[in-house]
C-alpha cells in the first residue's frame, strides 16, 4: 500500500476504537490517515458503539481481508485465543508492515499479577 507524504498508517482492532469513543477521545486518532480495520473490526465497532464510525473526522478504510494468515500468525492466533477481528489485523499488519498497529490485547506476562 503506497501512502503518500505527512501520512501515517494506522491499522486498528476493534477495541482501541470502542474505548477511545467511550472516552469521548476518538480524535486523538485523527493523525492517523487512513485508519484502516478489517470489515470484521467494522462488524465489531457497529455492533458495540456504532457512533464511533460516523466521527466527522476518522477517515477509515475498510477492508475486506481475504489473504489467509501465514502459517506461524495462525498458530499464534490460536496460542492466544485471538479473535477474527485481530487475526484479520495482523494479516493486513503482516501485508502492511510501515504501518503502525493499534491494539487493546496485552503482550503475554507484561500484565502483573491481580491487575
Amino acid at each position: 500500500m503506497a501512502k503518500s507524504e505527512g501520512e501515517i498508517v494506522a491499522i486498528s482492532d476493534a477495541g482501541p476504537i470502542i474505548h477511545l469513543d467511550e472516552l469521548a477521545s476518538l480524535h486523538l486518532l485523527s493523525d492517523f490517515n487512513p485508519l484502516i480495520i478489517p470489515k470484521t473490526v467494522y462488524a465489531e465497532i457497529a455492533n458495540h458503539r456504532h457512533v464511533a464510525l460516523q466521527h466527522p473526522v476518522i477517515v477509515f478504510k475498510v477492508i475486506d481481508v481475504i489473504s489467509p494468515p501465514e502459517p506461524q500468525l495462525s498458530v499464534l492466533s490460536k496460542a492466544l485465543s485471538l479473535d477474527k477481528g485481530e487475526l484479520e489485523s495482523l494479516i493486513l499488519m503482516h501485508e502492511n508492515p510501515e504501518a503502525i498497529f493499534l491494539t487493546d490485547e496485552g503482550a503475554p506476562g507484561t500484565m502483573e499479577e491481580g491487575a
